[in-house]
């Protein structure tokens, strides 16, 4: 496959998210019915909220650069810890905790991409289950009020779900020298602005 067709694997989902991302932004929330415009709110949600999407594109891309082995397995430690969150967050208030971890994240995950690291098995599974876990727990707290929870958990999760997947297989798939380096460069990013948001924060 030539670097067309991978420019071309990398650029049109991008397109598409963007796409749906402009049109749910537009879009009257009665016209799609309030039951689908739940689930819909909630997918959309991890993809439209600057705090969330970063994080999650590192750690993406993090766990892609260590292997499909620990790719397979990173995925189940996430999904468990990301629906653990979400359900924690039912029976709990806002911490303060979770967001400077959330703000951390940036930092800790972007420093990790940009240095290309090969990780132990377990220090990838903790960090996986730990910003797996702060992921599902702060937009568990943001269900709207008269959203269905249901619903609205279904679509976060399986927004985050998608995402994960996408973004590591590509990780995975593109081998290029030069794409590599285009992660480590997006990793070196997502971490400075970590250390902007995280300042402004404290």
């Amino acid at each position: 496959m030539n670097s067309h067709q991978h420019l071309r694997r990398l650029y049109m989902p991008v397109l598409l998210v963007a796409v749906f991302m402009v049109i749910s932004s537009k879009a009257d929330a009665h016209a799609i019915g309030q039951t689908l415009g739940d689930f819909y709110n909630g997918l959309l949600h991890p993809l439209s909220v600057l705090v969330y999407a970063l994080p999650i594109l590192v750690l993406s891309i993090l766990t892609g650069q260590q292997g499909k082995l620990k790719t397979r397995r990173s995925m189940a430690v996430f999904i468990i810890t990301l629906i653990s969150g979400l359900l924690v967050s039912t029976y709990s208030g806002l911490s303060s905790i979770f967001i400077t971890i959330n703000y951390a994240s940036f930092i800790v995950l972007g420093i990790l991409v940009a240095a290309g690291l090969n990780l132990p098995s377990v220090v990838l599974f903790l960090l996986v289950g730990l910003f797996g876990f702060v992921f599902g727990y702060l937009n568990g707290l943001e269900l709207p009020s008269a959203a269905s929870p249901v619903l609205f958990s279904l679509g976060v999760v399986t927004g985050f779900i998608l995402f994960f997947l996408w973004i590591t297989a590509l990780t995975l798939s593109l081998k290029k020298h030069w794409f590599q380096i285009g992660l480590r460069v997006v990793g070196s990013w997502v971490a400075a602005i970590g250390l902007l948001l995280l300042g402004l924060y404290m």
